[in-house]
């Protein structure tokens, strides 16, 4: 399925069951294919990222990951007091990028096409890509901050997991790139060639703790996540897992 056939699938689901909904302000793209064209190739495990704005005080629960027409979606509520600004979109580097180009499915109150041209003139602005970077640092900063020596080793390591992975997102954020956060790393070993600094890719990976691993033991361990994935896809119970376990399986 190419970017094109999803968006259009996600565009349905959001006219069927979230326009007519109490609230409902709009509804636009976010994510890894914001930016793309439309006839490039969907991976077969990858989603489309969809926000639907409400004015509700308390949006509902987020849906989650759900097929609709063949296409894999991944459905988000969120206020609009969480936009709100230009400012305040400009200065969060996981909002800003989704209004940089025209990413919108549905806005009847012309809300979010008035941001989303605002977003877009300032978007490469200096000061708002460094607020930007600033935002990056005290995403890594407080993320660390969550580590209890206290816990699980399991649990440690998953709170200074996350976080790590975000420094790509530093570099990516002042490329002008997209914070994407599956692809990441790869995303940013190209944006490191492009500027003349592959060397920095090493420490990326160091801090990450793995620059020395071969790709056996890359293989052994994905391997070994593919075996734990498929044990924990027969027990999945909810509707959004069950759904998009088929879909998940091959980008493990």
């Amino acid at each position: 399925m190419n970017i094109g056939s999803a968006r259009a699938a996600a565009a349905d689901w959001v006219m069927r069951y979230a326009a007519g909904s109490p609230g409902y302000v709009g509804a636009y793209f976010s994510g890894s294919t914001v930016g793309k064209p439309d006839h490039d190739e969907l991976a077969p495990a990858s989603d489309i990222d969809v926000v639907i704005v409400t004015d509700e005080d308390s949006p509902r629960l987020k849906p989650g990951k759900l097929i609709h027409q063949d296409a894999l979606l991944e459905v988000t509520y969120m206020p609009w007091e969480s936009l709100g600004t230009p400012e305040r979109v400009l200065g969060s580097y996981h909002l800003a990028g989704s209004f940089r180009v025209d990413s919108l499915i549905s806005d009847p109150s012309g809300r979010l096409r008035r941001l989303q041209s605002e977003v877009s003139r300032q978007f490469a602005d200096r000061t708002w890509v460094v607020r930007r970077c600033e935002h990056v640092r005290q995403r890594i900063v407080d993320g660390l901050r969550t580590i209890n020596p206290a816990s699980a080793w399991h649990e440690q390591v998953t709170s200074w997991l996350f976080p790590t992975g975000v420094t790509t997102h530093m570099l990516l954020v002042a490329a002008l790139r997209n914070p994407t956060v599956r692809l990441r790393y790869t995303a940013v070993h190209d944006v490191l060639k492009q500027y003349g600094h592959p060397d920095l890719y090493e420490e990326l990976l160091q801090l990450l703790g793995c620059a020395q691993m071969t790709p056996e033991q890359a293989s052994g361990h994905l391997d070994g996540l593919a075996r734990t994935f498929d044990a924990a896809a027969k027990v999945a119970s909810t509707p959004s897992s069950s759904a998009a376990t088929s879909r998940l399986r091959p980008d493990v």
